[in-house]
């Protein structure tokens, strides 16, 4: 994962979806792509049973955040 400064969905839409600083959101959705990208390469590189499964539920949660950051970006 990044270096960069920790940005929140809560940090990025704390004044409402309107109001959404387009520079915070873009790192934010970033992050995530990032994030899912990590784990698909971990995926790739091959892992046990019960870490496969634990992380196809990480993949799918931070495709879910970012779907989530994407419609509230629009």
């Amino acid at each position: 994962m990044s270096t960069d400064t920790f940005v929140s969905a809560f940090d990025v839409f704390a004044n409402g979806k309107g109001a959404a600083d387009p520079a915070k959101a873009r790192a934010l959705r970033e992050a995530l792509f990032s994030l899912r990208n990590e784990i698909r390469q971990k995926i790739d590189r091959g892992l046990s049973a019960t870490e496969i499964a634990a992380a196809k539920s990480l993949l799918s949660a931070a495709q879910t955040a970012e779907n989530v950051v994407e419609n509230l970006s629009a």
